[in-house]
C-alpha cells in the first residue's frame, strides 16, 4: 500500500483568454509517494487520479482527473486541470483533495486547500464585468455606460486630492429623459443640524476654492422646497461673512444678445408678498422703473401699528427739483445762490415764485448764470418761496439717453407690464415666460 504526503499546493499560473469561455486555469501540485513503510516508492510512471470535494470526508465528486505521473525519489509534480478544466469550481467555498493511485483506494485524509487557489476566484469576477458590455475596467477606473446603475445600502465616495486635476467624474447616460449623474437622498433625521444630501468643501487657503460648481444647459443650479408646515423655508440660502475684504452673499450675471435678467424674482400678487426685500442701501448703475414708486415709514403719530406711505413725483423728462424761501432787501429784491454743481448737472431751468403774508409783483429779474438768480419786484423785508427745476443734462444721461414712448422689443410683444391691470392672467406678465422655460427644462410645470 502506497501513501501520499502533500508538501505544497500553489497556484502557479491562471491562464485566461478574451472570452469567459475559454478561460482554463491550471494548478500546480507537488507531493511525495511512500510505500507502507515508509521509504519512497521506486521511480516510474503511475496512474494518479484526482478527486475535489466540499468536505473532509464522503460527499459527492465535485471535479476529478485522471494523470500518468512521473515520480523520481518519490516526488511528483503535476498540473491539475489539464485534463479537466477547474473553471467549474468557483474557490469561494472551502475545498478538499482526494488522490487515488493505481486504482488501489482513495488515501486519507483528504488534503485541505491552502489560500492561494482562492484567486481562481478572480477568475470568475470577470465573468460578471465581461458578461455585462456596459460595464469596463481600465487600470483604477471603473466605468459603467448605458443601462441603469443602481447602490443599496450605504455608500460612500471619497477622495481627497492635493494636486490639480478632478477628484471625481461621474457621466449618465442622455437616453433618459429625466436622468441624474448623482443623485443623494437622505430621508431620516439627523441630530445637530440640518442634513445635507450633497456636501461640497474646497478650502486649500483662504481666498481660494470653489466648494461646488455647476453647469446646466438650461438651468445651472436648482433649489425647491415643497413646505407642509408653518415653518420659515429657503430655496437657496446664500452666505459670504467673515474677513475684511469684499464680499457678495450673492453674484448674479446674465449677458447675451437677447433679453437677460441677472436676478429674476417672482411673488404672489399680495400685500405680504415681495418679490424683493432689502436690508441695507440699494445702489444701480442704470435706470430703475416700475409701475408705482413710493416710499414708506412707520406712521410717526402710530409707529407701532400704522405705516405712512407717499408717491413719487414722476415727469416725462429727467427732472430735478430745488426749493427754498428768502427775504427780499429794502429794493425789494434777493440773490439766491445754488450749488456750484448746478449749472453742470442741469439745464433748461423752470421757476415758481410766492409771496408769503402779502401779494407783491414778484418777479425773475435775472435768470440762473454762475449757479445764481436774482428776484425783484418785492415789498423790503417781505419772504419769499421759490422753486427751480432743471433737466439733467450730465455725462451719463446724455449717453443713456431717456425715452418716453418707445415700442416693445419682440420678447415682450403681446404681453404685458400689469396684465391683472387688464383683466389678464399673471401668465401674460412681461418676464412670466422665463419662468415658464426654466420650469418646462427642469421637468417641472408651475
Amino acid at each position: 500500500m502506497r501513501k501520499a504526503t502533500v508538501l505544497a499546493v500553489v497556484v502557479l499560473a491562471l491562464l485566461c483568454s478574451s472570452a469567459p469561455a475559454d478561460i482554463a486555469p491550471y494548478m500546480s501540485y507537488q507531493g511525495v509517494l511512500r510505500d507502507d513503510l515508509g521509504a519512497p516508492v521506486a521511480d516510474g510512471d503511475y496512474s494518479v487520479a484526482f478527486r475535489i470535494y466540499d468536505v473532509d470526508a464522503g460527499g459527492a465528486v465535485l471535479w476529478e482527473e485522471t494523470q500518468s505521473v512521473s515520480v523520481a525519489g518519490g516526488v511528483f509534480d503535476v498540473l491539475l486541470g489539464t485534463t479537466v478544466p477547474l473553471n467549474t469550481l468557483g474557490f469561494d467555498v472551502p475545498y478538499w483533495l482526494g488522490i487515488e493511485v493505481a486504482g488501489e483506494g482513495e488515501l486519507v485524509p483528504r488534503t485541505p486547500f491552502a489560500t492561494v487557489p482562492y484567486a481562481a476566484h478572480a477568475g470568475f469576477a470577470d465573468t460578471v464585468l465581461d458578461a455585462d458590455d456596459d460595464w469596463h475596467i481600465d487600470g483604477d477606473d471603473i466605468s459603467h455606460t448605458g443601462g441603469t446603475t443602481s447602490v443599496t445600502g450605504d455608500m460612500a465616495v471619497y477622495r481627497t486630492d492635493t494636486t490639480v486635476g478632478t477628484a471625481l467624474t461621474v457621466s449618465n447616460a442622455t437616453h433618459l429623459s429625466n436622468s441624474y449623474a448623482i443623485h443623494a437622498l437622505v430621508t431620516g433625521e439627523m441630530a445637530g443640524g440640518h442634513p445635507r444630501a450633497v456636501h461640497g468643501e474646497s478650502v486649500p487657503a483662504d481666498g481660494y476654492g470653489i466648494g461646488g460648481s455647476f453647469e446646466g444647459g438650461s438651468v445651472g443650479v436648482r433649489g425647491d422646497v415643497y413646505p407642509e408646515y408653518g415653518n420659515t423655508y429657503k430655496a437657496v440660502v446664500a452666505n459670504c461673512s467673515g474677513g475684511y475684504g469684499t464680499n457678495y452673499g450673492l453674484w448674479a450675471r446674465a449677458l447675451g444678445t437677447g433679453t437677460n435678467y441677472a436676478v429674476y424674482a417672482d411673488a404672489n400678487n399680495v400685500p405680504t408678498s415681495y418679490a424683493g426685500w432689502f436690508v441695507g442701501n440699494l445702489h444701480f448703475t442704470q435706470t430703475m422703473t416700475g409701475g408705482l414708486k413710493s416710499f414708506k415709514i412707520d406712521h410717526p403719530l402710530d409707529p407701532a401699528n400704522r405705516y405712512l406711505q407717499h408717491a413719487c413725483i414722476e415727469s416725462d423728462e429727467v427732472l430735478n427739483l430745488y426749493n427754498g424761501n428768502v427775504t427780499l432787501d429794502g429794493s425789494g429784491e434777493a440773490w439766491v445762490t445754488l450749488p456750484e454743481w448746478f449749472e453742470a448737472l442741469n439745464q433748461d431751468f423752470r421757476y415758481q415764485l410766492t409771496c408769503i403774508g402779502g401779494h407783491a409783483p414778484v418777479y425773475i429779474a435775472e435768470e440762473i448764470r454762475g449757479n445764481q438768480f436774482r428776484i425783484a419786484g418785492g415789498d423790503p423785508g417781505m419772504k419769499v418761496s421759490w422753486q427751480v427745476s432743471g433737466v439733467r443734462h450730465d455725462p451719463f444721461v446724455e449717453r443713456a439717453g431717456y425715452q418716453v414712448d418707445y415700442a416693445k422689443p419682440a420678447s415682450e410683444v403681446g404681453k404685458y407690464m400689469h396684465p391683472e391691470a387688464y383683466g389678464l392672467p399673471r401668465e401674460m406678465g412681461v418676464g412670466h415666460r422665463a419662468i415658464d422655460e426654466m420650469l418646462e427644462e427642469s421637468g417641472e410645470s408651475e
